[in-house]
Formats: structure tokens, C-alpha cells, sequence
């Protein structure tokens, strides 16, 4: 991938030697930038208030200190959320980083940490190319070390990246579609390959402490998951927005693990039309949220 000079078809207009020369070399040493202070403390008010008057509505799986669960895709039925991710600033490393314009495709707003293991995005949505989605986490509040922040394993997303392998595929009961069964069978052992390598390379989790506006991005490849909630009453409220590139495919985390490499590449992966909010360009899924 060249990311010298490009220039996309968008509103803003990217010399890609505008991403300082430190940043391209720390994303591609390590899959992740911090940037700081990106969203505005007015904006971070607006954003919590309104997944707030949400929150009330439902039940939302609070626990016994008031906490409730991860709501996805709310910007659907939202979509003044994404004026949070809406900067010049983030766009334009976001051009460099996909080497296409940036389109949201899904979210997920947090109340609290998810104790997630480590994990790779591209199993769950996988692009082609496989650079062409990035995460961006951002904190709407101070977030504590003890509150079960995100960690990543740094350079992880040089790793080989691997796909279905074609006999897998051959031998399944049937190629379309694969029992859940199958599917889950297949995700368990391709996570439990990852944890595995992760101690091969002696890789150590690295904890996101952010404050309040600041934004961490990563590539899709860089295996990530939620720190321990050591306190289980601290909140870490925060949101994610996953960006693809606008010309890459997408593809689902059921075909990911149905198909092998040489026969996921050939699908047309999913068609979803796109809508336009101020600077973010945004895939309308024909659904909501998950609440």
C-alpha cells in the first residue's frame, strides 16, 4: 500500500504528508495512535446525554450499581452521535490509515468495561482489503485503571492474519450455509490459536487510560480486549465507531468462518447503502439498535 501522496474523492481533500511523519511510523510499528483531546467537552455533554434519555427507556441489563450493558448501533437510530466522531482531524489520519475515504458502519456506546478477551477485529468484520477498517474508542468520561479499560497488544496487527484454511471449507457438512455450531466451533479455536500466539510472543497487554475527549484508534488486525473491572462500580463510559474504507467489501462474521480465503475473496460481501451526516459519511443498516 502506498501511503506517500493521495488525494480522495470527498469534501476534504488528503496530501497524506499532512499525517505527520511520527504518526504514520508509530501506526505502522505499532497499529495504534492516541489522540488527544480530540472530541470537545460540550460535544462529550451531548453524546452522554442523549444515550442517557436512552438508557432510562429500557432495562439495558444494569447490574446491581446501576450499570448497564453495551447498546450497538445506536447512531442508527441516533445519528446526531456521530457529531462525536466528527473531526477534521481524525478524518483526515483516517484517510491515510484505510487509504480510502472513511465510512461508519457500525458502533457501540459503553457504560461499563466488558472484560472482553483478546480478540481481532476482522473475524467479526472482515474487509478486503484487510486494512481497510480501523476502531476508534473514544472517552466520554476520565477513565480509571481499575474501571477495566481497554488493552491492546502493540504491534500485533503485523502478525499473519488467518483465514479459513480450504479444507476446513471442503469438509464442512455443507458449504452454505454452516450450522452455528460449526461457526462457533471454528471462532473458539481461531481465538484459542491467538491467545496461544500471544504468549508464544510474549506479547503484554498494554491498558488505555484516557481522559475525557481523548480518542485511540488501532488497526483491525491488532488483537485488543477489556482490561478487569477491579472496581465494579466505576463506570467507563465510552464509545466505539468501526470505519471502513468506502471502496473495500465487507464481509460477515458467518462467511468468515464458512468460507476459505480463495472463496470469501469472491463473494461481492454486503451491499448497504450510505447516508451523509456533516463531515461523517455513515452505512444505513435497515435495523436500529440492539435494545
Amino acid at each position: 500500500m502506498n501511503h506517500d501522496m493521495k488525494k480522495t474523492d470527498s469534501n476534504i481533500d488528503v496530501d497524506v504528508v499532512t499525517v505527520a511523519s511520527e504518526m504514520r511510523d508509530i501506526w505502522q510499528r505499532d497499529g495504534l495512535i492516541v489522540l488527544p483531546a480530540l472530541v470537545e467537552s460540550a460535544q462529550v455533554d451531548r453524546h452522554l446525554a442523549l444515550v442517557a434519555a436512552i438508557r432510562d427507556e429500557v432495562p439495558n441489563g444494569k447490574d446491581e450499581h446501576g450499570l448497564g450493558d453495551r447498546i450497538g448501533q445506536l447512531h442508527q437510530k441516533l445519528p446526531e452521535l456521530l457529531d462525536t466522531v466528527a473531526s477534521a482531524r481524525l478524518l483526515e489520519f483516517l484517510k491515510y490509515a484505510l487509504d480510502d475515504d472513511p465510512v461508519v458502519f457500525a458502533s457501540l456506546n459503553f457504560e461499563r468495561g466488558t472484560q472482553q478477551e483478546a480478540h481481532v477485529d476482522l473475524i467479526y468484520f472482515c474487509t478486503e482489503p484487510l486494512h481497510a477498517m480501523v476502531g476508534v474508542w473514544i472517552a466520554l468520561e476520565d477513565i480509571s485503571i481499575d474501571a477495566g479499560p481497554l488493552f491492546y497488544h502493540i504491534g500485533s496487527h503485523n502478525w499473519h492474519f488467518e483465514y479459513l484454511q480450504k479444507a476446513q471449507h471442503d469438509t464442512a457438512e455443507t458449504s452454505e450455509p454452516v450450522s452455528g455450531d460449526i461457526i462457533a466451533a471454528r471462532a473458539k479455536a481461531w481465538l484459542d490459536r491467538l491467545a496461544s500466539r500471544i504468549v508464544e510472543n510474549g506479547s503484554p497487554k498494554k491498558p488505555m487510560v484516557l481522559r475525557r475527549g481523548d480518542a485511540v484508534v488501532w488497526h483491525a488486525r491488532l488483537a485488543h480486549g477489556g482490561m478487569p473491572r477491579v472496581v465494579s462500580e466505576l463506570s467507563r463510559r465510552s464509545v466505539v465507531y468501526h470505519f471502513i474504507g468506502k471502496k473495500s467489501k465487507l464481509f460477515t462474521f458467518e462467511e468468515f468462518f464458512t468460507f476459505s480465503q480463495e472463496d470469501l475473496l469472491m463473494r461481492d460481501g454486503l451491499a448497504v447503502p450510505t447516508k451523509v451526516r456533516g463531515l461523517i459519511e455513515y452505512q444505513s443498516h435497515p435495523y436500529f439498535c440492539n435494545i
